[in-house]
């Protein structure tokens, strides 16, 4: 998914959220369907920012279907309590709570504990790097730890180093500064 789909369903699903705080201040009973645009909007929101943060490669849009399930799980599961009646003092229990309840923990929170994360490690496979990007990564990095350890193994034992600010300051002033409290030579 583009940067600009994902800006798009951001500002969209932020759109919501806003309308369903505006419903809060129409003078009579709040409107249900404030309710739900503050639903969708603040689980669309979430997975925008997810889309988001998956940036442009190829195998972001494989995160589409297991954001899509978490999208239906999170709505279904929470929406499932302002469909359904309030629960009575005889009504049946599912799992210890009455049904809105339970639909609204186990779907909306034990049920993506178990799918999602099945999901995700479904669609992993081709999103990591593959052997030649690892085999490059790993020679760059250990390259990188030779040339600092000889760098450390070149400077004197017991030697003041200078620190990044310093040497920023010295090359800005073009000029170089004495020693802190030591006089100047």
């Amino acid at each position: 998914m583009s940067r600009r789909a994902s800006l798009v369903a951001l500002m969209a699903s932020l759109t919501l959220v806003g309308l369903g705080y505006l419903s809060a201040f129409i003078p009579a009973v709040p409107p249900m369907w404030g309710a739900w645009a503050l639903l969708v909007g603040s689980v669309a929101a979430l997975l925008a920012v997810s889309l988001l943060g998956a940036g442009e490669s190829p195998e972001a849009r494989r995160l589409l279907l297991p954001l899509g399930i978490v999208f239906i799980l999170l709505v279904g599961g929470i929406g499932s309590g302002f469909l359904l009646p309030d629960a009575g003092a005889g009504d049946r229990l599912f799992g210890g709570l009455p049904l809105p309840a339970a639909l609204l923990l186990y779907g909306a929170g034990l049920l993506p504990l178990l799918v999602v994360p099945l999901v995700y490690a479904w669609t992993f496979q081709g999103t990591g790097l593959e052997q030649e990007a690892m085999a490059d990564l790993t020679a760059r990095a250990k390259a990188a730890m030779t040339e600092a350890a000889t760098t450390e193994a070149a400077t004197e034992p017991g030697a003041r180093r200078e620190t990044p600010q310093e040497a920023a300051e010295r090359g800005a002033g073009g000029r170089e500064r004495p020693p802190p409290g030591g006089a100047s030579s």
